[in-house]
């Protein structure tokens, strides 16, 4: 498990993202990856989006 954690991490390659959120689109040049999070947390207390509020659905 190590061994492949250390080969995707050297190995990876970064690419241009485009998000688009309420009809307007966002470039991102080179990304590891986008999250999206309604918790300010992940498990074991990585604060990944800090001033997310819980909400109860999404609404799409």
């Amino acid at each position: 498990m190590i061994y492949t954690f250390l080969k995707k991490l050297f190995t990876y390659q970064q690419r241009d993202m485009d998000v688009i959120l309420d009809n307007q689109t966002y470039h991102y040049k080179k990304v590891w990856f986008i999250v999206v999070a309604n918790q300010p947390y992940f498990g074991g207390g990585v604060k990944i989006a800090p001033d997310a509020r819980t909400i109860r659905r999404w609404e799409i």
